[in-house]
């Protein structure tokens, strides 16, 4: 899809948005332009997955979810 480019589902539209480095440098966004929702790819969603079902261990979380920004979403590397 380009910039700003748009699909019609018969009664529904949607357009998608360039948003480069929210951090990747094609992300990019869907709007359903009749209901007025934005599909924000996954940006606004959480970036550290886990097998558990609960947060039992909040050290350990923090610490793994701070060694997965460092080198995935920003690219360094990371010793603690």
């Amino acid at each position: 899809m380009k910039d700003w480019e748009t699909i019609s589902l018969g009664n529904k539209t949607l357009q998608f948005v360039m948003t480069p480095w929210v951090h990747w440098p094609e992300t990019m966004v869907t709007y359903l332009k009749e209901d007025k929702i934005l599909f924000p790819c996954d940006f606004l969603g959480s970036h550290y997955a886990s097998s558990d079902l609960y947060v039992t261990d909040e050290a350990k979380v923090y610490e793994s979810a701070k060694r997965y920004y460092a080198e995935i979403i920003n690219g360094t590397c990371f010793t603690s």
